[in-house]
Order: C-alpha cells, then structure tokens, then sequence
C-alpha cells in the first residue's frame, strides 16, 4: 500500500481585474496559482510494510521505519491510524522523524486491537520508544 500525505494542500488562485463594476462582464487580466492553505504545503509519501514497517519520504529525504513484532489482532484501520498519527504530529510542530514515529505507533497499536480504528493512548506511548527510524 502507498499512502501519499498531502497536509492541508491546496492552490489558492488570484484573478486580476480592471474595472470591477456591478452588473459588468469583466474578464481577468492575469490569473495566478500559488501554494495555498495554512503554511503546511507538504507532500509526504509513505510506503507500508505491514509486520516489516514502512519506507516514507519526508521533507526530501527517505526513511526506513522499523516496528517491533506484535502479535496482530486486526489490521484493518492500521493505515488510516499511521496517516492520523502522522498528521497529528505535523500539526503539533514536530519534525518529520518524530511524526513518523507517531504514526507507526499508532498503526501499530491499532493491529494490536480486536475493533478497527481503535488505538489507546498508553499502548502508543509504550509503542513510541521500540520504533526505529532511519535515514536511507
């Protein structure tokens, strides 16, 4: 599965008018497209592994994401808790290793779980520590 994490994209698009006027057909001089939304113009890739983690891009660089062997009870929510985790800590300033970090505790912890989409704060925080990060 790849995953690709566009956070808050979007283009904002400017039209340049002459002589606006209720009531008036006026046609755009010059249009311009720029990078839009809040400041968070990222686009991330991550590639998941299952059991083996995942391979991400982030910020230019690519990463190799290791995830310590758990016995898996349901998978299934595992990919949108890595993109939930992910996005939470973008969100929360935090660098690129440090949000992927999050985010494969999150999947993680959701595999552990019988409910899809289900993921306990104290199992992420035990989680947090056994996950490896490198830069390939």
């Amino acid at each position: 599965m790849i995953l690709v994490l566009n956070l808050n994209a979007s283009v904002d698009k400017r039209y340049a008018l002459a002589d606006f006027a209720k009531g008036k057909v006026v046609r755009a001089k010059a249009v311009q497209n720029t990078a839009g939304g809040k400041g968070l113009h990222v686009a991330n890739v991550a590639h998941a592994l299952g059991a083996d983690g995942s391979l991400a891009i982030a910020d230019g660089k690519s990463y190799r994401v290791h995830v310590p062997r758990i016995a898996c009870k349901n998978p299934v929510g595992s990919g949108d808790s890595f993109v939930g985790g992910y996005a939470t800590a973008i969100a929360m300033g935090k660098s690129p290793q440090e949000a992927l970090r999050l985010a494969a505790a999150c999947g993680t912890a959701n595999a552990m779980e019988e409910e899809s989409g289900f993921v306990r704060r104290e199992v992420v925080e035990e989680l947090l520590p056994q996950i490896e990060i490198s830069e390939v």
